[in-house]
């Protein structure tokens, strides 16, 4: 009797992904991209950005291209930008065999999908938008060009992922997105990196309590009711706040620093390549944005038990945060309510304890891990969908 016939067994290929990422500062998003290429296991990802970015992901185990090598310099919605954006997209994905091309944020999801729409990319395109895009429109407004772009990219989508229950909601309400073809997966840090990071020392002489937010200096983040509260809080105990970050509201920030007669009591440290160590550091963590789409620096200051005030806006932080048990809310704008929660913190030690280790529990639900498995999950559904 013949030996039987031995079939060749054969591998799946592995999921290819090229992530388009057309930002030109760090911050949020870019973090939290690294911190899904850290963990991919199932899929081969490569990542298109601006040569000032690329630095910030030389240590990662993935294919990085540059836009510049394309003549794309410049990320906005002109019809020359937004050509040859796209054509850069199609060529890095034609060259990669990428299954899926993953557009975050700041246009890339637009550029994505008229790469495939409009120069025939093979790929499947998926968008995710880290804001609420309704209320970013209100503080950065686009023309009804931007807009139908905006829209286009949503409804030519073969999936969406999106940081917050919120930030899905608004897309569902104003953009045509539908339930079924938007999934929510909650940002992760690095909880390791956060907690290893924190422990490096600062300079800066600590004499008195410490208030810290740490963020881009957008308009976003209302930087004038943050200064409001803490105004309040200084009239009644000796306090610095510690502002770490960079942005186009830098001078205007100044301003009201010195209409208030802040200056001696607030500082502007710029970006910090370690925002940890002084968060670590602190006593209290302030978030007073308009807006947000997740609210990272939420897990991270939680990361470190430090406890945290934000207001609850729009989509992220009230997700995060359980009001009075792992944290703060308050209205957006209310300053009053603000320095109220500030010095509740500050003068009692067991209630700033009580928060912070609810905090370090809650934490822990928010890894990079966990959200690389969901994004793999989903994407690899979808490539083989």
């Amino acid at each position: 009797m013949p030996p039987a016939l031995m079939r060749p067994v054969r591998t799946r290929s592995p999921i290819k992904l090229l992530i388009v990422l057309p930002s030109l500062v760090f911050g949020g998003i870019e973090r939290t991209t690294i911190n899904i290429l850290r963990n991919l296991k199932k899929i081969q990802p490569a990542i298109i950005l601006h040569e000032n970015m690329e630095h910030y992901f030389i240590d990662i185990d993935c294919k990085v291209y540059r836009f510049e090598d394309f003549g794309a310099c410049t990320p906005t919605l002109s019809p020359r930008s937004l050509y040859a954006y796209a054509k850069a997209v199609k060529k890095v994905s034609d060259r990669e065999r990428s299954n899926i091309v993953m557009g975050i944020m700041q246009f890339a999801p637009i550029y994505a999908t008229f790469a495939r729409d409009f120069f025939f990319m093979k790929s499947k395109v998926v968008i995710t938008y880290r804001g609420v895009v309704s209320e970013y429109l209100k503080i950065i407004p686009l023309n009804r060009w931007g807009r139908l772009l905006i829209h286009f990219s949503v409804r030519r989508s073969s999936g969406i992922i999106v940081p917050s229950e919120g930030v899905k909601r608004d897309l569902v309400a104003h953009f045509g997105a539908t339930e079924l073809n938007t999934r929510v997966i909650y940002n992760g840090i690095d909880l390791d990196f956060v907690r290893a990071a924190a422990k490096e020392a600062v300079t800066l002489n600590k004499d008195c309590p410490w208030v810290v937010s740490s963020c881009r200096l957008d308009p976003q983040k209302d930087f004038l009711t943050l200064l409001k509260a803490f105004r309040i809080v200084r009239n009644n105990i000796r306090v610095k706040l510690l502002i770490i970050g960079e942005g186009p509201q830098r001078e205007r920030i100044l301003s009201w620093i010195k209409e208030m007669s802040l200056n001696e009591d607030v500082l502007l440290l710029g970006f910090q390549e370690n925002p940890f160590r002084y968060v670590s550091k602190t006593d209290v963590f302030v978030l007073s944005s308009f807006v947000e789409g997740f609210g990272n620096v939420i897990v991270e200051a939680m990361a470190l038990g430090i406890p945290v005030i934000s207001t609850d806006c729009p989509s992220g932080p009230g997700e995060i945060i359980q009001h009075g048990i792992n944290g703060f809310l308050v209205p957006v704008g209310d300053y009053n309510r603000m320095a109220e929660s500030i010095l509740n913190i500050l003068s009692d030690r067991e209630l700033k304890d009580r928060i912070s280790q609810a905090e370090l529990k809650r934490s822990e639900e928010f890894s990079a891990m966990k959200m690389a498995q969901d994004y793999e999950e989903y994407l690899i559904g979808l490539a083989e969908s």
